[in-house]
């Protein structure tokens, strides 16, 4: 890791406070990186979360409105319960449509994410 005019810089303290909030990280053993990611992004943005009291919302069904609006309600009742610098920088949704097979009712929802795995292609083989 680079550290200013350091050579290196060992993140032993850093990994120790980990692990002393999560013991999944306590010890030496492999974790993802993604994981860990994850946990620090999630604390961080708990810890400046500036909403204190955290309303009950729900969200309504899309009854085919546009999907900008419903987007848009949706974003908007999650800010309710998460304002934090971690919201505004890293978080972003996504739109999920489902069809009853018997009814062809159509039902569209937008999740709020804050990473996305994503697979590394494996280059073709010939």
């Amino acid at each position: 890791m680079y550290y200013g005019t350091e050579n290196d810089f060992a993140p032993y303290e850093f990994k120790r406070a980990i692990g002393s909030f999560q013991t999944m990280f306590s010890g030496y053993s492999q974790h993802d990186s993604s994981e860990l990611n994850g946990f620090v992004l999630d604390a961080l943005h708990e810890d400046l979360n500036l909403v204190l009291q955290k309303p009950a919302v729900e969200n309504n069904d899309s009854d085919n409105r546009d999907d900008f609006i419903v987007a848009r309600e949706f974003w908007n009742n999650f800010l309710k319960r998460n304002r934090s610098i971690v919201v505004d920088t890293m978080f972003g949704q996504t739109k999920s449509r489902i069809e009853c097979p018997d009814c062809q009712k159509i039902s569209v929802i937008f999740d709020p994410y804050l990473t996305i795995s994503l697979p590394i292609p494996l280059e073709a083989k010939k």
